[in-house]
């Protein structure tokens, strides 16, 4: 994506992955992306190219399994650690 473009999230006040990861109720590998779209092209205040959208796809898929592995992570972890003190 181009700085214009991460202007605008940032102007929205959208500056960390968890934010971006639930930016919209759309998740990776739903038949609908149009709730993603939506919001895309709503940060940037115009119709995205066919380009930016593939890009923000992209992004959007990468960020919500990072985000999404992390969390998994975070709740095994604290699960893990209540069984030993049982």
């Amino acid at each position: 994506m181009t700085a214009a473009i991460y202007d605008k999230f940032k102007a929205q006040n959208i500056v960390s992955l968890s934010q971006l990861a639930f930016i919209s109720s759309y998740t990776p590998g739903g038949a609908d992306e149009a709730p993603i779209i939506a919001v895309f092209e709503k940060v940037i205040e115009r119709e995205a190219s066919v380009a930016e959208r593939a890009s923000f796809r992209r992004l959007f898929h990468e960020v919500y399994a990072a985000v999404t592995t992390e969390m998994r992570q975070t709740i095994e972890k604290a699960e893990e650690t209540s069984s030993r003190r049982s």
